[in-house]
């Protein structure tokens, strides 16, 4: 199958390095890619049946963009790079279908326009629903999005789901029905890696990722604050958030010494080895709807994980199925959060506990999720 990915940031934000374990897990089955991308992607892997096609970010002072983005009626500042994008169709010509992935104001857009232009089928991955559940129904910015969105899905073959709350959710949204024409395709998991056993003290928390709208730390910190009376030794270490969503509530809080930001790094398996517990939060807001993709990846390291989240949400379900190795605090409620992490440090997981947990994440597995997205694309374009 010849297919036609767009990611703005391929293989290096949250979405593009997602996308990244698609491409290479479709590459493994067989595919040929043509990846449509800009100049803040990473474009170092190589693979005899991948095409990198660049398309440079352009440079235009930010008030440009927002008037380009009302008269397009579109959110965002990537409209003139999805209409960069869409000039180089016409050398693109020889794809079966079209798959935007990574943000919707980016990826996905350069997908429509540039299967308008050639009359192929185009597909769409939302990570997250668009609008988002924090986005108050009925306002101005709601409307603008919710059009926004339809103008994408309307057209679209399939669209991509990482849960069925999701699914269901933006169908609610947008009002009009897209089962028939969705599926849930699950975030690639990476291979399972053995880190090396850590047993020197202190007893170290650790959140690899960033935080943004109704997800940030606070409630994180609150519960470490209170799981701290109890356990005064344990620190909390964050690589890649901005200090500024941490360090303000951790002073608040009288915990700063025992609160670490690192920068955002390539490799997080040096981070991962340096903590006993990984921890991962979804946004508690209104309908659970998210699964992030930090917790698919530390669900493939010997480490324990606790999930905070909502107890119906995707993330719970998944992280119930491990109780020997994960443990769930059910919201955002600061005693919970406390309590869940003392019970934490209190698994004794052994390596049948995580073997057996690598093994019950097979439905993530970079085979599984290939083999189900070529069969859908088969199924719906005869490809």
């Amino acid at each position: 199958m010849r297919l036609l990915i767009s990611s703005y940031h391929f293989d290096a934000m949250p979405e593009g390095i997602c996308t990244g374990r698609l491409v290479r897990a479709l590459l493994n089955a067989g595919c040929r890619i043509t990846l449509v991308t800009s100049d803040e992607a990473d474009c170092s892997f190589a693979h005899p049946q991948l095409e990198y096609v660049r398309v440079p970010s352009p440079r235009v002072p930010h008030l440009v963009f927002a008037l380009l983005s009302r008269l397009y009626r579109a959110p965002g500042s990537f409209v003139l790079w999805c209409r960069r994008v869409a000039a180089k169709a016409a050398g693109l010509e020889r794809h079966d279908l079209i798959y935007g992935r990574s943000a919707p104001i980016s990826s996905a857009e350069a997908a429509r326009l540039i299967a308008s232009r050639l009359r192929r089928p185009y597909w769409i991955h939302y990570s997250d629903p668009f609008p988002a559940p924090w986005v108050a129904a009925g306002t101005h910015l709601f409307r603008r999005l919710r059009h926004y969105s339809r103008r994408l899905l309307r057209p679209a073959q399939a669209i991509t789901f990482t849960t069925p709350e999701a699914l269901a959710f933006q169908e609610k949204c947008l009002g009009f029905p897209l089962a028939e024409k969705s599926f849930v395709l699950p975030h690639v998991a990476p291979e399972p890696a053995w880190l090396p056993a850590r047993s020197e003290p202190p007893s170290t928390f650790a959140y690899l990722g960033s935080f943004y709208g109704k997800r940030n730390a606070r409630a994180l910190l609150e519960g470490f604050a209170r799981h701290r009376q109890s356990r005064p030794g344990s620190r909390f270490v964050f690589v890649g958030a901005d200090p500024a969503t941490v360090l303000p509530d951790a002073e608040r809080l009288g915990i700063v010494a025992a609160v670490e930001v690192r920068p955002r790094v390539k490799d997080v398996k040096p981070a991962m080895a340096d903590a006993d517990v990984l921890v991962a939060l979804d946004a508690d807001f209104g309908e659970p709807v998210f699964m992030t993709t930090k917790i698919v990846e530390y669900l493939m390291v010997n480490r324990t994980v606790l999930m905070v989240s909502p107890e119906s949400s995707s993330s719970a379900r998944l992280v119930r199925r491990f109780p020997e190795t994960a443990i769930l605090a059910p919201g955002e409620d600061p005693a919970r959060i406390a309590a869940s992490m003392t019970a934490a440090l209190q698994l004794r997981g052994g390596r049948e506990d995580f073997a057996r947990r690598f093994q019950g994440m097979s439905d993530f597995s970079a085979p599984r999720v290939a083999a189900q997205f070529l069969a859908e694309a088969a199924r719906r374009t005869g490809a």
